[in-house]
């Protein structure tokens, strides 16, 4: 177990989302199709500070919060409608916690993850 580098996060996503037109379109302003658009990876990936204090006994209680108040905030339509949230606090289960948020414009429950997964592949 262990926490997670925001800069590992980065870079694999700098030599990555490229290969995937998803991630790297974005909706036209009608919302009628997607448009090729250049990322920068840094405004998609969030690791904010948290304060020990906030987080108290219950890890996966600051988790649920995080998430929960993540909901009512839209993505920004004028970049691509994904961003992944790095928490490192201490759950029950993990040491630290990677959220990933898209628009269900981009894809549904199986196709996501047959991306995410064609997305962390590594190549010999």
């Amino acid at each position: 177990k262990t926490k997670i580098n925001p800069d590992v996060i980065l870079d694999d996503l700098r030599h990555n989302v490229s290969k995937h037109p998803r991630f790297c379109s974005k909706l036209s302003d009608n919302g009628a199709r997607w448009m090729k658009t250049k990322v920068n990876v840094d405004d998609h990936v969030v690791a904010p500070e948290i304060d020990p204090q906030d987080v108290n006994e219950d890890g996966q209680k600051f988790v649920d919060d995080y998430v929960s108040r993540l909901t009512m905030i839209p993505l920004d339509r004028s970049r691509p409608l994904w961003d992944i949230h790095i928490l490192n606090v201490k759950t029950s289960d993990a040491e630290a916690v990677g959220v990933m948020r898209c628009h269900h414009a981009l894809a549904d429950g199986m196709s996501l993850m047959s991306l995410l997964v064609a997305c962390t592949r590594k190549s010999s």
